[in-house]
């Protein structure tokens, strides 16, 4: 976990899913340079695959995390984790046939997205594991362990 000292913007408080989270940033921030540079579909295209490879195996760790710990949040956390995979790969086929160049609206979509998917719902869920793991340290404490005098 982190200190709210070292929590950033991209920050939810696990190290492990904040490596993701910067990583689908920068390959988002190279997108709008792509397009900001007028690149063509064909040229976008390997980074919306790294980006779909990213989220999905990211998604596929998020969910197996929320699973083993009993999120009770875990099946909604699923459905917009399925949304977002279904629009990148939507926005792949687009572009393999050639139909669509990235453009301000389907990049924005996917920045908000993340934004709002990673500080709302990844955040909520790691707010939930660090409370979970605060209560059970302390129902391990035995109330006899407590009780007993000092030797």
């Amino acid at each position: 976990m982190l200190s709210a000292r070292e929590k950033s913007d991209s920050s939810v408080g696990l190290r492990l899913l904040n490596v993701d989270h910067r990583a689908i940033e920068r390959l988002i921030e190279a997108l709008h340079l792509a397009m900001a540079l007028g690149e063509r579909a064909e040229g976008t295209l390997p980074l919306l695959r790294q980006l779909s490879d990213l989220t999905r195996t990211h998604f596929a760790l998020e969910e197996g995390m929320m699973t083993a710990t009993g999120y009770p949040d875990a099946a909604a956390h699923r459905r917009s984790h399925q949304h977002l995979q279904q629009q990148l790969d939507g926005f792949i086929a687009l572009c393999c046939r050639g139909q669509v160049i990235l453009n301000q609206n389907s990049l924005s979509f996917l920045f908000v997205w993340h934004s709002i998917h990673s500080h709302r719902e990844d955040a909520r869920y790691a707010d939930w594991l660090v409370l979970r793991d605060a209560r059970i340290r302390q129902e391990s404490i035995a109330p006899s362990a407590l009780s007993r005098p000092f030797a």
